[in-house]
């Protein structure tokens, strides 16, 4: 990449010792960098006095921490779904933290930016900034297929039949590893949503079709490929969802609700955080599985690949699915189908272009053909295993940096949309 400057030190904002910090660490030292520096990100959200030495800081996920999980705020449960309103406004307030200090620091400078970060942890303003690009995304409820807000089941039905969609995915608005998701189809007087969300009454045991048992929560609740807590508890919470009765849990076990008062409650709980309601889409289907991918874009190039299968609506790996067979996805859906989704990624991840590494959800439809990205993950690297030339994901992020990679396009802050966010430079 000509005469460039290897990077002497990189910074890493995370948990110490998670083991997405390891890997990096490892990753760092095979390419003979020194030992990253590890702020943790207890110390941002305690307010800590922050400064950064030269060099890239690279922001990693908040996510399987207790500790930080409680400085989030919200539920102290790290099982419960709800809180995710609260819990993002502190990460955002945590961000421009980093930010501003990174500003503040000779040579310093920010390998995944906050502001990016920001609307990747916002799935309609993710969605409405993918759709102003040209990338396919999932139609929202709105006439022009954008998002719309909604603030309660009966809300809810009134768009489905103004917009005609019997079938949609009920998405909390910052959540993440299908923390609260639902599938929700209707067909008359009937009503069936699947999740994997475990609704209990306040005060009582839990009702018909919730279920009890061991269960995985996410540890923020902020945005996707954060990762999971895991958690024994029973089920059946002592707290007051407010205005709701009900709480809501993250399981293991998706289960299906089809009383429409256990329904209603469940999505009301949810809206009173911010929902995000798109057209559920059918998935190309092999071997009886619903099958997508998570593809990791480093720096612009498509790296490493992951198709995940499911017989319910939510392909998870964490829900008790598994890695479906790549080459089985490619041939099914051709090279041509096939180069299309992956130049299809690469554009969705510059649509952030301040940011090295942006994990894209795309699903195939039932036709082979069409295709459309239906989220982007800050911290969707997590991919044990899974090799690029050689380099696990942490490897390739280094392999960038090493090369020479940095930010363009203008910083932005991260509570609040850029007035010409319709307009970022997305590759076309």
């Amino acid at each position: 990449m000509g005469d460039v400057q290897r990077p002497r030190a990189v910074t890493v904002v995370g948990n110490p010792g998670h083991r997405r910090i390891t890997g990096f660490e490892a990753a760092a030292s095979a390419a003979g960098l020194p030992r990253p520096r590890v702020v943790a990100w207890a110390d941002v959200l305690r307010g800590d006095e922050l400064a950064f030495t030269a060099g890239p800081v690279r922001i990693d996920s908040p996510g399987e921490d207790l500790a930080v999980h409680a400085l989030l705020g919200g539920p102290a449960d790290p099982q419960r779904v709800e809180g995710g309103a609260v819990r993002h406004a502190a990460f955002l307030g945590a961000l421009e933290r980093l930010r501003a200090a990174v500003a503040a620091s000779p040579g310093a400078w920010l390998a995944n930016d906050p502001g990016d970060i920001a609307v990747m942890f916002d799935k309609a303003r993710a969605h409405a900034r993918l759709r102003d690009a040209g990338v396919a995304v999932p139609p929202g409820l709105g006439a022009d297929g954008g998002s719309v807000p909604v603030g309660s089941y009966a809300e809810l039905r009134e768009q489905m039949r103004a917009a005609r969609r019997p079938r949609v995915f009920v998405k909390p608005l910052h959540g993440s590893s299908a923390s609260g998701v639902v599938a929700l189809e209707t067909a008359g007087a009937r009503v069936q949503a699947t999740t994997s969300a475990e609704l209990v009454r306040t005060g009582g045991a839990a009702r018909s079709g919730t279920g009890t048992g061991t269960g995985t929560g996410t540890g923020t609740g902020t945005g996707t490929g954060t990762g999971t807590d895991t958690g024994t508890g029973p089920g059946t919470g002592t707290g007051t969802a407010p205005g709701t009765g009900v709480e809501l849990y993250n399981s293991l076990r998706v289960r299906k609700y089809r009383d429409e008062a256990e329904v209603a409650d469940l999505i009301d709980a949810l809206c009173a955080d911010g929902v995000h309601v798109e057209a559920w889409l059918p998935k190309l289907t092999l071997d009886g599985l619903a099958v997508d991918l998570r593809v990791l874009v480093v720096a612009g190039r498509p790296t490493h690949v992951v198709a995940r299968g499911s017989r319910t609506p939510m392909t998870n790996l964490h829900l008790g699915n598994a890695r479906a067979d790549l080459d089985a996805v490619r041939a099914a859906v051709g090279e041509n189908t096939w180069r299309e989704a992956m130049t299809t990624c690469v554009r969705a991840a510059g649509c952030f272009p301040r940011t090295l590494h942006v994990g894209v959800d795309l699903l195939f439809a039932v036709d082979r053909r069409r295709h459309a990205v239906g989220e982007v993950n800050a911290f969707g690297d997590l991919l044990p295993g899974v090799l690029h030339r050689g380099r696990d994901t942490w490897g390739e992020q280094v392999h960038a940096l090493v090369e020479g990679w940095r930010p363009h396009g203008p910083q932005r802050p991260a509570g609040q949309a850029a007035p010409d966010e319709d307009r970022l430079p997305c590759p076309t």
